[in-house]
Protein backbone atom coordinates (compact mmCIF):
# COMPACT_ATOMS: atom_id res chain seq x y z
CA UNK A 1 0.00 0.00 0.00
CA UNK A 2 1.06 3.70 -0.74
CA UNK A 3 1.30 6.48 1.99
CA UNK A 4 1.51 9.98 1.35
CA UNK A 5 4.56 11.01 3.37
CA UNK A 6 4.03 14.76 4.88
CA UNK A 7 7.14 16.55 3.84
CA UNK A 8 9.62 17.21 7.63
CA UNK A 9 8.60 13.79 8.92
CA UNK A 10 11.13 11.18 9.62
CA UNK A 11 8.67 8.66 7.63
CA UNK A 12 9.38 11.04 4.42
CA UNK A 13 13.50 11.95 5.31
CA UNK A 14 13.44 7.47 5.41
CA UNK A 15 11.79 7.88 2.54
CA UNK A 16 13.97 10.07 0.38
CA UNK A 17 17.13 8.23 2.16
CA UNK A 18 16.01 4.91 0.49
CA UNK A 19 15.52 6.43 -2.98
CA UNK A 20 19.15 7.89 -2.78
CA UNK A 21 21.10 4.90 -1.62
CA UNK A 22 18.77 2.26 -2.84
CA UNK A 23 16.63 0.57 -0.10
CA UNK A 24 18.95 -2.81 -0.31
CA UNK A 25 22.19 -0.91 0.41
CA UNK A 26 20.38 1.71 2.97
CA UNK A 27 19.61 -1.79 4.60
CA UNK A 28 22.58 -2.94 4.31
CA UNK A 29 24.73 0.06 5.82
CA UNK A 30 21.88 0.02 8.56
CA UNK A 31 22.29 -4.22 9.56
CA UNK A 32 18.71 -4.64 8.77
CA UNK A 33 16.41 -6.29 6.28
CA UNK A 34 15.44 -4.13 3.62
CA UNK A 35 11.40 -4.74 4.95
CA UNK A 36 13.33 -2.98 7.89
CA UNK A 37 13.73 -0.20 5.72
CA UNK A 38 10.00 -0.21 4.31
CA UNK A 39 8.86 -0.59 7.99
CA UNK A 40 11.04 2.81 9.03
CA UNK A 41 9.56 4.33 5.77
CA UNK A 42 5.66 3.96 6.66
CA UNK A 43 4.23 6.77 8.16
CA UNK A 44 1.50 5.02 10.04
CA UNK A 45 4.07 3.38 12.09
CA UNK A 46 5.64 4.66 15.48
CA UNK A 47 8.97 3.41 14.73
CA UNK A 48 10.84 6.75 15.02
CA UNK A 49 8.93 8.07 17.56
CA UNK A 50 11.89 8.23 19.93
CA UNK A 51 13.14 10.55 17.75
CA UNK A 52 10.17 13.24 18.30
CA UNK A 53 10.58 12.34 21.93
CA UNK A 54 14.24 13.81 21.38
CA UNK A 55 13.15 17.16 19.73
CA UNK A 56 10.77 17.53 22.59
CA UNK A 57 13.92 16.51 25.55
CA UNK A 58 15.98 19.26 23.46
CA UNK A 59 13.08 21.85 22.99
CA UNK A 60 12.35 21.56 26.74
CA UNK A 61 15.60 22.27 27.73
CA UNK A 62 16.33 24.95 25.33
CA UNK A 63 13.38 27.11 26.10
CA UNK A 64 14.88 26.59 30.01
CA UNK A 65 18.52 27.95 29.17
CA UNK A 66 20.09 24.48 29.42
CA UNK A 67 21.06 23.97 25.45
CA UNK A 68 20.53 20.63 22.74
CA UNK A 69 21.99 17.92 24.37
CA UNK A 70 20.80 15.54 21.99
CA UNK A 71 21.49 17.85 18.98
CA UNK A 72 25.09 18.30 20.50
CA UNK A 73 25.53 14.62 20.90
CA UNK A 74 24.10 13.92 17.17
CA UNK A 75 26.08 16.11 15.54
CA UNK A 76 29.62 14.96 17.37
CA UNK A 77 28.30 11.34 16.23
CA UNK A 78 27.84 12.67 12.71
CA UNK A 79 31.37 14.47 12.49
CA UNK A 80 33.16 11.60 13.72
CA UNK A 81 31.23 9.30 10.96
CA UNK A 82 33.53 11.19 8.31
CA UNK A 83 33.94 14.23 6.67
CA UNK A 84 31.20 13.96 4.62
CA UNK A 85 29.12 13.54 7.19
CA UNK A 86 30.25 16.39 9.08
CA UNK A 87 29.74 18.95 6.10
CA UNK A 88 25.83 17.73 6.36
CA UNK A 89 25.91 19.01 9.70
CA UNK A 90 27.15 23.39 8.12
CA UNK A 91 23.75 22.91 6.01
CA UNK A 92 21.53 21.49 9.24
CA UNK A 93 17.79 21.97 8.65
CA UNK A 94 18.09 22.49 4.58
CA UNK A 95 16.86 21.18 1.79
CA UNK A 96 18.21 17.54 0.02
CA UNK A 97 19.59 20.04 -2.71
CA UNK A 98 21.62 22.12 -0.46
CA UNK A 99 24.86 19.94 -1.11
CA UNK A 100 24.58 20.34 -4.91
CA UNK A 101 24.16 24.21 -4.75
CA UNK A 102 27.00 24.16 -2.33
CA UNK A 103 29.10 22.45 -4.23
CA UNK A 104 28.51 24.30 -7.68
CA UNK A 105 29.15 27.57 -5.72
CA UNK A 106 31.99 26.56 -4.60
CA UNK A 107 33.09 25.53 -7.89
CA UNK A 108 31.97 28.70 -9.12
CA UNK A 109 34.44 30.69 -6.23
CA UNK A 110 37.59 31.38 -7.73
CA UNK A 111 35.90 32.86 -10.91
CA UNK A 112 34.02 35.39 -8.65
CA UNK A 113 36.87 35.70 -6.67
CA UNK A 114 39.11 36.83 -9.78
CA UNK A 115 35.53 38.82 -11.22
CA UNK A 116 35.96 40.65 -8.06
CA UNK A 117 39.74 41.32 -8.28
CA UNK A 118 39.12 42.74 -11.98
CA UNK A 119 36.66 45.05 -10.65
CA UNK A 120 38.72 46.11 -7.92
CA UNK A 121 41.44 47.19 -10.33
CA UNK A 122 39.37 48.50 -12.59
CA UNK A 123 38.02 51.09 -9.92
CA UNK A 124 40.82 51.86 -8.68
CA UNK A 125 42.41 55.26 -8.82
CA UNK A 126 45.13 55.16 -11.35
CA UNK A 127 48.05 57.66 -10.93
CA UNK A 128 48.25 61.02 -13.05
CA UNK A 129 50.96 60.96 -15.85
CA UNK A 130 53.10 63.02 -14.47
CA UNK A 131 53.79 66.74 -16.23
CA UNK A 132 56.22 67.29 -19.03
CA UNK A 133 58.75 70.03 -18.37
Amino acid sequence: MTYARQANTWAAAVTWAAQILGREALAARLGVSASRVDQLRNPMRRDLALLDQAVAIDAALAAAGFGTPILDLYSARLRAAGPGAALAIRGFGSSPRRPYLEAAARRALPLLRRGLALLENAFEPVPAPAAAE
